[in-house]
């Protein structure tokens, strides 16, 4: 019963990263202004190339959703406090 609590708080979890990235992505706040056009377009793409390679039980690509978070603390998007939240409290 545990495993699937677990599994439903990681999905959930998942989707709410996912969904979160591609509003920010899509919203005119950061294209054009935070990042061009281009790149938001690419990285929505990186986050569809992930959804396929999930589905098809392939390997990640492009560091996965961690790899786009990465980018866009880089770019200026958000700062480092997204970790302060996603990181396991020791």
């Amino acid at each position: 019963m545990a495993g699937q609590a677990c599994k439903i708080i990681i999905n959930g979890m998942l989707r709410s990263i996912s969904q979160s990235l591609e509003e920010i992505l899509r919203s005119p706040a950061v294209r054009d202004v935070m990042l061009s056009n281009k790149a938001c377009d690419g990285l929505i793409q990186r986050m569809a190339d992930i959804d396929i390679a999930t589905y098809h039980g392939l390997t990640l690509p492009h560091g996965g959703l961690v790899g786009i978070i990465k980018e866009l603390e880089a770019a200026g998007v958000f700062t480092d406090e997204v970790w302060k939240i996603l990181a396991r409290p020791q």
